[in-house]
């Protein structure tokens, strides 16, 4: 089964590269600041979340920001929607999901759709920063998280013709927990003691595995992945240069049958744009 469940992408990429080219510079340290945004601490580590805060100067309360990370041209963001409160700051969040050295800068939200999502605007577009830390931990390679859903991590060297490997896993106590909580009043199953018991989870078909998939923009890599586990892999090698977008997303059995709008239990990782190289630019490193 194909899950159609791919946020649709902008224009405006094809800067990235080239912005990030001669942008990137020796990270600095201790309260690093940049085009009037401030990260605080001199230590940057994966998964440690960064509170910072910036205060437009003509911003209005319905601007929304998103918090884009660039690193070895590797473009994420977890589209977070920040806006300004009542004294007009806006109060910000970010978290490393993997090391090396990162460009942190923020864009206005000119196309919010209902996800929130948008376009992935290069750094040269930055409304604050950006500014360039070096961040510390594992894993190294690539990864965008959807936070305590799903992880997808990119390992080889992006190039047409290279093998590249995505690593999926994903956390079904957490995404189970969530959805209970948003769908119970949906499906009319009522709350405290008087709430029916769930499942037992299956498919139409009574099958009760997992469904993981793997996308490119909007075409799946390779067939999708039925498993009793929550994690998959998936070989790739890309046959086209330029910017592509990468996901990958866990289904898990509906709970409630037959299965209706809002009863299938899933989960994203959010986006990844990877620049991929032509081919023979670099050595093949897996």
């Amino acid at each position: 089964m194909t899950h159609r469940f791919i946020r649709p992408l902008g224009t405006g990429l094809a800067t990235i590269a080239a912005a990030l080219g001669a942008s990137l510079v020796a990270p600095a340290h201790a309260d690093v600041a940049g085009n009037g945004m401030t990260l605080p601490g001199n230590t940057f580590q994966v998964g440690q979340t960064v509170h910072f805060s910036v205060k437009p100067t003509t911003s209005t309360t319905s601007t929304d920001y998103a918090v884009m990370d660039a690193s070895g041209g590797v473009t994420t963001n977890d589209y977070a929607r920040f806006s300004p409160d009542a004294t007009g700051t806006v109060n910000l969040t970010w978290t490393p999901a993997f090391s090396g050295t990162h460009q942190v800068y923020l864009v206005q939200k000119t196309e919010v759709l209902p996800d929130g999502s948008g376009i992935p605007n290069p750094p040269s577009a930055a409304v604050f920063g950006p500014v360039t830390v070096q961040v510390t931990g594992t894993p190294s390679a690539p990864t965008v998280c959807e936070a305590k859903e799903a992880c997808l991590t990119l390992h080889g060297t992006p190039q047409v013709g290279c093998p590249l490997t995505l690593d999926f896993i994903g956390y079904p106590d957490t995404i189970v927990a969530g959805w209970k909580a948003a769908n119970s009043t949906f499906h009319g199953l009522g709350s405290g003691s008087a709430q029916p018991a769930y499942g037992p989870a299956h498919w139409p078909n009574g099958s009760t595995q997992n469904e993981i998939e793997f996308f490119d923009s909007n075409k799946m890599i390779g067939p999708d992945v039925w498993t009793d586990a929550a994690t998959a892999s998936v070989q790739w090698a890309p046959t086209t240069s330029g910017f592509h977008r990468i996901e990958g997303a866990i289904f898990l059995p509906p709970l409630v049958q037959p299965p209706s709008p809002g009863s299938t239990i899933s989960a994203g990782t959010g986006q990844m744009w990877v620049p991929v190289a032509a081919t023979g630019t670099n050595p093949c490193v897996s």
